[in-house]
């Protein structure tokens, strides 16, 4: 979505209040949408940040970086189903990223994957289906 999610509004603002989890820091944003705002927040507190969402939102992703000019920024398609690709971190976002209760296996398989010994995972999450929550 090009308007930002308010999972992804609360996480930067969260992200900007600790910045001391995030400079010098791996980080991976999963499902970063068109907004990416909390791998934004991530690499202007000094992270290296890698932004992912599937395949066919890459061009919208790849956009929205090229216009914000923020350093220490890739991205990459990563489908939760399909491995992480070589990717790690330190620091895993996610915002408002699992809506459906099909999601939420990949999703915590993918992050779990991802994540280095002693790592993080940040989530937001608004409720959109109680069976999700469940």
């Amino acid at each position: 979505a090009a308007t930002p999610w308010d999972g992804g509004v609360v996480l930067a603002a969260y992200a900007a209040t600790r910045p001391e989890l995030f400079r010098g820091k791996s980080v991976v944003e999963l499902g970063c949408g068109a907004a990416a705002l909390p791998g934004l927040a991530a690499a202007l507190l000094g992270a290296s940040v890698v932004l992912t969402d599937v395949d066919e939102a890459m061009p919208v992703v790849r956009r929205r970086v090229d216009s914000v000019a923020v350093p220490n920024v890739t991205v990459a398609a990563l489908d939760w189903r399909g491995g992480v690709g070589g990717l790690a971190a330190d620091v895993v976002l996610a915002a408002d990223v699992v809506w459906l209760a099909d999601l939420v296996e990949p999703f915590v398989a993918c992050a779990a994957a991802l994540l280095a010994d002693g790592g993080r995972l940040l989530l937001a999450h608004q409720t959109r289906s109680t069976a999700v929550d469940d």
